[in-house]
């Protein structure tokens, strides 16, 4: 079974309806698909505190909540994040988040980029295969390479920084946009997907951007391949011992005759 999207990419910010903003925690109003088993929220913004958008954040819905990876470790370069939750509630749900634990913490940059998407077809009970993310100051950001099979789906985020505050077009290498190129402020995001036939990186170029990331989850499909140890270990070949031969007495063997002779 191929993974696929299903319903449409909800794309949001500060001025979206519905909102979300920069602040420590807050909850918006979406409908989730009845036939969706994962979704998948991305993100592009800016905190002083490492991690706080990816690793650090969470996003909620009816408790069940996600798993996040991204370009956020370094607060010198803008930050991406991409987030998952597994089989999520369907139907009309309150969609939570919380930048850091305890009481959160508010996102130091106040443009913030969000999107949320809906898939269907995933693993739900392995449903990632590798993760990475990075970081860069321009245009490009490109993830390093990222473990993937055949019949796998990798989705990227990719977020850039743009201090003119224009719009962007997002050039992805090895991914094709689903949805972006929309901006709020100084902030931008693209949605991508890519199918691999094995191991590769995905990344983009944002010409006019100041700083870039990228985020990527690598999800496997229901029913899909897995990597056994054929795949990576050497195959030892089997050892041939001569076969004994019967000779007759006062005989030489024909492995000992002298062929020069």
């Amino acid at each position: 079974m191929a993974i696929t999207q299903t319903g449409s990419v909800l794309v949001l910010d500060s001025d979206s309806t519905p909102a979300v903003s920069n602040a420590a925690s807050g909850t918006i109003a979406i409908t989730v698909p009845g036939d969706c088993t994962l979704v998948v929220i991305g993100v592009s913004g800016y905190s002083s505190t490492a991690n706080l958008l990816s690793t650090n954040g969470s996003f909620d819905i009816g408790g069940n909540a996600s798993v996040g990876v991204g370009g956020a470790a370094s607060t010198s370069f803008w930050q991406s994040a991409e987030h998952y939750i597994l089989n999520p509630a369907t139907g009309a749900q309150n969609l939570d988040w919380q930048w850091g634990g305890g009481a959160g913490t508010a996102v130091t940059a106040a443009s913030l980029k969000v999107t949320v998407s809906f898939w269907k077809g995933v693993d739900t009970g392995s449903p990632t295969r590798d993760s990475d993310g990075a970081q860069a100051g321009g245009a490009t950001a490109t993830t390093p390479t990222l473990t993937a099979l055949s019949g796998d789906l990798i989705i990227a985020t990719g977020a850039t920084q743009d201090n003119e505050q224009g719009e962007l077009t997002f050039a992805w290498s090895g991914a094709s946009e689903v949805s972006g190129g929309v901006h709020q402020g100084e902030a931008d995001i693209s949605l991508a997907t890519a199918s691999p036939s094995g191991n590769q990186t995905v990344g983009f170029t944002a010409t006019g951007a100041d700083e870039s990331s990228v985020s990527a989850w690598v999800f496997k499909a229901a029913g899909g391949a897995t990597i056994t140890p054929d795949m990576w270990l050497p195959r030892a070949e089997p050892l041939h011992r001569p076969k004994a031969q019967m000779v007759a007495s006062g005989m030489t063997p024909p492995n000992q005759v002298n062929l020069a002779a």
